[in-house]
């Protein structure tokens, strides 16, 4: 991905054939998709190309003139969904400035697949919404599993990460209780999410809560 200005950035995927030229074999890359409207202020706040779905179908957006979060189809730049106001506000806690409040709700946004987009509120619920095509172009996001987030502190009060679920803050070596308090949060989050999504597609594999009682978390 390629980011040319504040809002244009191209997408390029990796072609199958191999370039041959005195220097030896080189990459081919081609144009997949060009984005007209790139919130470089939002994506620039973690390395992980949070707010597009993993193979680049959608991204999600902010509309200041209708002052409403939406998802874009990206290769046409298209307005694909509407996120209704009761699902996620403009607002976040005490923060005054509505830019401010629109980065932190922004940053505890990710895509778990190309239909499943997963939102922490700021009412300390983690959910996860999946679009449905009704047909017509009736489009809605649907509920599939929502989970108590008891680490207040982190969600609420503390708001340094650069994305709270992508490119948490590094802890010092000396904070015991807040990395066990994170691992335990994400197991419990892990644990309720695959039991709510039994039965899905395999999309839902990362939500494993056996892999992270085996993993460390070096953060």
């Amino acid at each position: 991905m390629e980011v040319i200005n504040n809002f244009h950035c191209t997408i390029y995927a990796r072609s199958d054939d191999i370039g041959l030229d005195d220097r030896g074999q080189f990459v081919v890359w081609q144009v997949q998709t060009r984005v007209t409207r790139f919130p470089r202020m939002i994506a620039e706040m973690s390395s992980v190309p949070f707010i597009f779905s993993p193979n680049f179908s959608y991204q999600i957006d902010f509309e200041y003139n209708t002052k409403q979060f939406l998802i874009r189809d990206t290769e046409s730049q298209d307005m694909f969904l509407k996120v209704p106001g009761d699902l996620i506000k403009m607002s976040f806690g005490d923060v005054p400035s509505r830019t401010a409040a629109i980065k932190i709700i922004f940053s505890r946004m990710r895509w778990e697949s190309e239909r499943v987009l997963r939102v922490v509120n700021e009412s300390n619920m983690d959910c996860l919404l999946e679009i449905v095509d009704g047909g017509s172009g009736n489009r809605r996001l649907k509920l599939l599993s929502a989970v108590k987030v008891d680490n207040l502190w982190e969600n609420h009060f503390r708001l340094d990460s650069r994305h709270l679920l992508s490119d948490r803050k590094s802890l010092a070596p000396r904070d015991f209780l807040a990395r066990l308090i994170r691992r335990t949060q994400k197991y419990k989050t892990n644990l309720l999410h695959s039991i709510n999504t039994r039965g899905l597609p395999l999309d839902f594999a990362r939500f494993d809560p056996v892999a992270d009682l085996y993993s460390i978390d070096f953060d």
